[in-house]
This record gives C-alpha cells, structure tokens and sequence, in this order.
C-alpha cells in the first residue's frame, strides 16, 4: 500500500501567510494537527503546528503566520505507508503533504486514515491483537502550576499528562492543545513593585482549569485494537489505561499504534531527495550530504532528510533540510541562486541549531 492510496484531497486546513496563528490555532483539534500554508500563487511553503508554534517557541497569537510556519517532511505519492508513519513520529506532526514528481502539493496523509487501514489490513493483526498492559506515564495533580505542565510536556516529549487526585485516581487529562489559548494570549504582569512581577498569571494557573474530565479509558485487558477503533470512533488522540481501582497504569497514544508500521531496521543517514539538479550539483550536494552526517552523528542523531530542488521560477534554488533532535523538529529552508553559497550557509545553519 502506498501513500497514494490512503490519499486525503478535500477539507484540508488551508492558510495563508499573513494570517494570524489565533486565527489558525482556532481551525485545530490538537497538538499534532496542521494548517497547510500557502502564498498567493497558491504554492506551498510549510505548515502551522500547535506544539512548533506554542509549547516549543512560544508565539504569541498575533504572530502572523509567516513567522511560525515550520517546513515539514514531504511525501512523495509513491512512498509506502511506513515512511509516513515514521515521519509522523518524528515530526510529531500527524498530517503530512504529500508532492508529485515536480514538487507540487498534491493532498495530505493522516495518521487517522493509517489508522483505518492498519485496523482493516491483515499484516498488521498480530501487533494489534496484543494487550496493552502496564506503560509509561506521565501524571500531574490539579494544583499544580500551568507551568510545571508545560516543563513535562517539553522534558518528557509528549503530548498528553494524566491528571491524578490525592489518592492517585484519574482525575482527567490535560493535553499540550488544550493550554494553547492561554500560552497565546497577551502576557498579563502583576504588579511591577511586586517581588513575583516577573511572573506570568498564565503560568500560575492551576492544571485542573484546563484539564478535560470526561477521560476515554480502557481496562488493563485492553489490545491495541481495542485501542485504535476508540480513537477512530471518539476521534481523540489517545486512551487512558486504567486497573479495577481505576488508577492510571498506562496511556495509548496514536504515535504508539502508528509504531508498529515502522520496520525496526530502518536505514540510518540523510534521505536525500532532488528534482532538476545538474551532475557538478549533484556531486557537491553529496559532498555537503557526508558533512550534514558527521554533524549528526556528533549529536546522536541517527538521520535526516536534504531536499533540493534546482534553478526555477528566474533561476532560484530551494533546499530544505530536517532532523529530529533531543528538543524536537529542527528544520532548515534555503533559497537562493548560487548552490555552492547555499550549500556553505546550509551546513553553517544546521551546525548552528544543533550546537545551540
């Protein structure tokens, strides 16, 4: 199956650069959604994602769109489904555009139609028979500061705390999506003669005003089946495990069910894609490809994906490079007309991001 095949054409969140993030955030329903941007001849140029724009730079909602967009990874209509799912992964991004032979966009994939098709194909019926059981999670109480919530999100990597009462029960849930409208809003400041004037009254807010306590669980008998048709049919991101005191053991998330469509020896190193690139580019892009790797391995990180694509549009040159690092999504563009001076400044500007 190919990603061709699970397609998506219609409906799909289209923005525009001066659009305000607000604007975009109020068009998403969580954390790993997209709006796709677009410039006014209608030509792709990135996406808008809560958790790039919130919880990693921490935009405020009257930042224009120009300013937030990130350059997500591209898939190419003829790539199979487990390269999507691992790109969604490690994006952390669960709508992905998808391009034809000249780079153009063509639709998206989601997680939520991998979803279906894992649930309806044979291959995967195994993985998805086995039972949940015990898994990590991460728990926060309703006191605790919007602050703290925000340092898990980011310390931990995820997406999605659990939010326990004082005997350790579940209480609710609290995802990166739902704290969004008060980490965009205006900064309000106490009182400047106050010894806590530095402090956000955002950031002081307890957990429990923004948790949501109507919470989808399963029981520790649960299979990951039982756990992927719940989110198709509730259109959520994820199901709390509980035991029979309904404590929390474990909390399945669409990233742990995408997993099992990732083959366990993927190839390491840069993926590299071109279109219109002569062969002296070819070979210089090669030369700049071993340079981007050995940064890599320097920072324990196992891969990436170089796009470039050659002189169009008066003669100008893009290249997009991408990786996963410790932090998250890191993402590089480039254009210009001279592909020695791009490659120079694109290797400069990835070793900046990644020793910063």
């Amino acid at each position: 199956m190919k990603v061709k095949d699970l397609l998506k054409t219609a409906d799909v969140i289209k923005v525009s650069p001066q659009d305000t993030l607000s604007s975009v955030l109020a068009q998403l329903e969580s954390s790993h959604d997209a709006g796709f941007v677009f410039d006014e001849n209608d030509r792709f140029i990135g996406v808008v994602n809560p958790y790039y724009a919130v919880i990693k730079k921490a935009h405020p909602g009257s930042t224009k769109v120009q300013s937030c967009l990130i350059h997500p990874p591209k898939l190419q209509q003829t790539d199979d489904m487990s390269k999507a799912a691992r790109l969604m992964i490690e994006s952390k991004i669960h709508y992905l555009p998808v391009i034809n032979q000249d780079h153009e966009f063509v639709g998206i994939v989601s997680a939520r139609r991998l979803l279906s098709y894992m649930l309806r194909s044979n291959e995967f019926a195994a993985q998805l028979q086995q039972k949940v059981g015990d898994k990590k999670i991460v728990t926060i109480k309703g006191e605790d500061k919007l602050s703290k919530a925000v340092n898990l999100f980011k310390d931990f990597k995820i997406s999605k705390l659990v939010m326990v009462n004082e005997s350790g029960a579940i209480a609710g849930i609290v995802s990166q999506y739902d704290v969004t409208d008060d980490l965009t809003a205006p900064k309000e400041r106490h009182n400047s003669a106050s010894r806590s004037g530095n402090k956000d009254a955002q950031s002081d807010k307890p957990v429990r005003n923004f948790a949501r306590t109507h919470v989808m669980t399963l029981g520790d008998n649960a299979t990951y089946a039982d756990v992927a048709t719940h989110i198709l049919e509730q259109k959520i991101g994820s199901i709390v495990i509980i035991n029979k005191q309904r404590m929390p053991i474990g909390i399945v998330t669409t990233k742990d069910i995408l997993a099992f469509m990732v083959p366990k020896d993927v190839s390491k190193g840069i993926e590299v894609s071109l279109k219109d690139v002569s062969a002296p580019d070819d070979k210089l892009i090669k030369s700049t490809t071993q340079k981007l790797e050995k940064k890599l391995m320097q920072h324990g990180i196992a891969g990436g994906h170089l796009v470039v694509r050659g002189a169009h549009k008066g003669g100008v040159i893009e290249v997009t490079f991408s990786c996963i690092d410790e932090r998250g999504y890191v993402s590089v563009h480039i254009e210009g007309r001279d592909i020695n001076d791009i490659m120079i400044e694109l290797v400069e500007k990835v070793s900046s991001r990644l020793d910063y």
